[in-house]
This record gives C-alpha cells, structure tokens and sequence, in this order.
C-alpha cells in the first residue's frame, strides 16, 4: 500500500480530529510499500479468484509478497485467499 492509498483506506472516515491526526502520524511514521508490478499482478490474480474489495485485495497481496502475517480483525473478507497468512488480534 503505499502512503496516499494508506492514507486514502484509513483517514476516508470521519474520525474525530484528535484521531485523525494520530493517524495520520502513525501512517507517516510507517514504512511504506509500492504497489510493484509484483504486488499488482497477486492483486489481479486475487480478484480473479474471489469477490474482494480492492483495497483489500492490495493489502492481502502485499503481505503475500513480502511474506508478511497481516493482523486484522476482518478475517471474513481474507479467509479465502490462497497463501495469505493472517491472525485476528483480537482472539489471540
């Protein structure tokens, strides 16, 4: 994801100011991923395979590229997605 698609998922809602500036610095303070052709051909093979939102589909296939373990508490909109490792924080 990178930092304008971050901000864009993440700051698209209305957040009480306080929030939203605490997030936005989170998300400035975060390493950022490109969407490489990699990411965006897992991406296109995602949507292929599943009825899953964009965004959501970037972020799973960002973490399969990098080999990353993507915490979320949606775990219905990933369960399906074939090499994505993933843990609800919430029910660890």
């Amino acid at each position: 994801m990178s930092g304008i698609s971050a901000k864009l998922s993440i700051l698209r809602f209305n957040t009480p100011l306080h929030a939203h500036k605490v997030l936005a610095a989170f998300i400035d303070y975060c390493k950022v991923y490109p969407l490489d052709k990699e990411v965006v051909q897992i991406t296109i093979d995602i949507c292929k395979q599943s009825r899953i939102k964009l965004p959501d589909a970037i972020i799973a296939a960002t973490s399969i590229f990098h080999h990353f373990t993507l915490i979320t508490r949606n775990i219905d909109d990933f369960k399906d997605i074939a090499g994505l490792k993933y843990v609800n924080p919430w029910k660890i």
